[in-house]
């Protein structure tokens, strides 16, 4: 099957448990999606591996962006991440499984500018369990009160008290209804 949405951009304040539910998402619908290459400044995290991002200094990065070989570079929590435009472009025009990656949502006008109508943006809402980045979430509370509605696909809010399989199904789900494809 080839899928007229090409990428999903997931969303939501840091902890509230994105990468969680992609990570179900790839693992329950591997024919389904896939994680583009991505770059990052930050640390590793515990029980990341280089599947998911290439690990570089701030002065790659921005060598790599001046180079134009990101499609994007995005600046979160003192850090930069970005996609790789080559890799990017060669997945997208592959075309059997959608791309899904975590992107803050204030840069999801700038991946809609290279992609088009090709990408769908989600919202994870929920509690947010991380001590460590509930700092975080205090830069970004005017930000998610101000987002607008419109500028989002689907608004998913994931209940931890839920088994994170059927969350992760019913989020499946939704993001299938806004691409209007047989599920």
């Amino acid at each position: 099957m080839v899928f007229e949405t090409k990428f999903v951009a997931v969303g939501g304040r840091s902890g509230v448990g994105k990468t969680t539910l992609v990570n179900q998402l790839l693992k329950m619908y591997p024919m389904r999606f896939k994680r583009p290459l991505s770059y990052t400044t930050r640390e590793k995290r515990m029980g990341e591996n280089e599947n998911e991002y290439c690990f570089v200094s701030h002065s790659k990065m921005l060598t790599l962006y001046k180079q134009g070989k990101l499609a994007n570079i995005d600046f979160n929590y003192n850090n930069f991440y970005a996609m790789d435009l080559q890799m990017l472009m060669k997945d997208m025009q592959i075309g059997n499984r959608m791309l899904i990656k975590e992107i803050h949502p204030k840069y999801y006008g700038n991946i809609r500018k290279i992609l088009g109508g090709a990408m769908i943006s989600v919202v994870i809402e929920g509690v947010t369990i991380a001590n460590d980045r509930k700092r975080r979430n205090k830069d970004d509370d005017i930000f998610f009160e101000n987002l607008n509605s419109e500028d989002v696909d689907v608004k998913y809010y994931y209940d931890r008290t839920k088994n994170v399989e059927d969350c992760t199904r019913d989020l499946y789900k939704r993001i299938m209804q806004v691409i209007e494809c047989d599920y």
